[in-house]
């Protein structure tokens, strides 16, 4: 499963927002092949000594993608409950087709599109409970939004409003398979909430 960190940085390369880091063997590697296929990169290489290195990408429509290359084998040790783990990652693009494509071509994500939806398409794994899905939108927009499983959604979204936060998008059926809303923190990041039935 994903690993979460919240980071202070007033590195203006870094920009405030959520983002996604696939694990690969070879973070230079991924990087240039993100931008064969028409993306660009956005973070050269950077190593951390002793843990890995990464580079910073953007899909052609904006979204980022970071590539993690770890230096040594085995994974951190974490001390959170693992009750509410990043379940599903939702990207965006104005054009489905390419967007799936390129994205099968960079990391092997294979989509399929699901019936009455052809603004949808949805891969599974890659490392989440729910998996990947593109979602259609209109020109100009982009963005990736990281759904937390959570096992009431009502009940979080009273939390989140009473910390402060606002809800972006209401409470709506997630394909037949539980309940999903968005929100946004303190800080202007959008979070999902899905709660499966």
């Amino acid at each position: 499963m994903p690993v979460i960190a919240i980071l202070q940085v007033p590195d203006a390369r870094f920009p405030l927002g959520l983002c996604t880091n696939v694990l690969v063997d070879d973070c230079q590697a991924a990087a240039d092949r993100a931008v064969e296929l028409g993306g660009s990169l956005g973070v050269p290489r950077v190593e951390i000594p002793r843990s890995g290195a990464y580079t910073g990408t953007f899909d052609p429509w904006g979204n980022e993608l970071y590539f993690w290359q770890p230096f040594a084998a085995g994974r951190p040790i974490l001390r959170g409950s693992g009750a509410n783990p990043i379940a599903y990652l939702e990207i965006a693009s104005p054009d489905i087709k390419a967007a799936t494509a390129y994205y099968a071509a960079l990391v092997g994500w294979s989509f399929w599109s699901i019936v009455f939806a052809d603004n949808y398409a949805l891969t599974e794994g890659c490392g989440l409970a729910r998996g990947v899905g593109m979602r259609g939108v209109g020109p100009g927009n982009h963005g990736t939004v990281h759904h937390v499983q959570v096992a009431d959604l009502e009940a979080t979204l009273a939390k989140v409003q009473a910390a402060g936060g606002a809800i972006r998008a209401e409470p709506a059926d997630f394909a037949g398979e539980g309940r999903c809303a968005v929100f946004e923190d303190l800080d202007g990041n959008r979070v999902g909430l899905l709660a499966p039935t």
